[in-house]
C-alpha cells in the first residue's frame, strides 16, 4: 500500500548517523555549546599539551543484523512501504519503495580529560545524561540504547600526566532505511536488453 507524502522520506526511524547528530545537539543544549568536543576522531596525542579538553570520541566497534523478536534477526533489508511523490515534476520519481533493516551495534564513547577526578566526573555526567535522553531518542526512532560497561583506556597509561580516558560501551539498536525509486527497475530492463543484444552478436 502506497503512502502519500510530499517528501521522499520515511519518519519513525533513526540510524547511527542520525543518533550521533542528535546526541551532539542534545549535549550542546544540556551542557552549553562550549562544553567541549563530540567527535569521531581523536586528538593528536603527540602534541598532548595542546589538546583542548574535554573530548568525547564516538565510534562503532561492531554491527550485526538486529533482533526483531526474541530470537529472530533481520538478516536482510525488508520492504517497509511505498511513498507517492505528489510534487513529482520530472525531477523526482513518482513512487519510491522504502526498505529497512534493523542492526545491533556496539558503540563506544571515549571520555577524555586531564585528570582522573575530571574524567570520572564527566563520565558519570555523560552516563546520566544519556539515560535522561533515552526516551527522546526512542521517540525519534532509535530502537534501543543500553549501557554495557565502563573501562579505562590502557593506551592513556603511556602518557600518564597528559590525559585520562574512560571507555563507555553501549548496545545500540537502530534501523537503516534505503529509498529505491521504482523506475530504477526500468534500468534493469535496459541492461538486460543490451546484454542480450551483445550475446546475439
Amino acid at each position: 500500500m502506497a503512502v502519500r507524502q510530499n517528501r521522499l522520506q520515511s519518519n519513525g526511524a533513526m540510524d547511527y548517523e542520525d543518533m550521533i547528530k542528535t546526541l551532539k545537539y542534545l549535549l550542546d543544549a544540556a551542557w552549553g555549546s562550549d562544553w567541549g568536543s563530540f567527535t569521531p576522531d581523536g586528538p593528536n596525542i603527540n602534541d598532548a599539551k595542546n589538546i583542548e579538553y574535554p573530548i568525547i570520541i564516538h565510534y562503532m566497534t561492531s554491527m550485526t543484523p538486529g533482533l526483531i523478536g526474541k530470537d529472530t534477526r533481520e538478516i536482510k533489508p525488508r520492504f517497509r512501504q511505498s511513498v507517492l511523490n505528489e510534487n513529482s515534476n520530472g525531477d523526482m520519481p513518482p513512487i519510491t519503495n522504502i526498505y529497512g533493516q534493523v542492526f545491533d551495534a556496539e558503540v563506544v564513547f571515549e571520555i577524555w580529560e586531564e585528570t582522573n577526578a575530571q574524567v570520572d566526573k564527566l563520565t558519570k555526567q555523560f552516563r546520566q545524561t544519556i539515560t535522561a535522553f533515552t526516551g527522546y531518542l526512542k521517540e525519534k526512532g532509535l530502537k534501543e540504547i543500553l549501557f554495557q560497561k565502563m573501562e579505562p583506556n590502557l593506551e592513556s597509561d603511556k602518557i600518564r600526566d597528559s590525559y585520562k580516558i574512560r571507555k563507555l560501551t553501549y548496545l545500540v539498536r537502530f534501523e537503516e532505511l534505503n529509498e529505491v525509486p521504482v523506475d530504477i527497475f526500468h534500468a534493469f530492463d535496459v541492461v538486460d536488453k543490451r546484454l542480450q543484444e551483445e550475446l546475439g552478436e
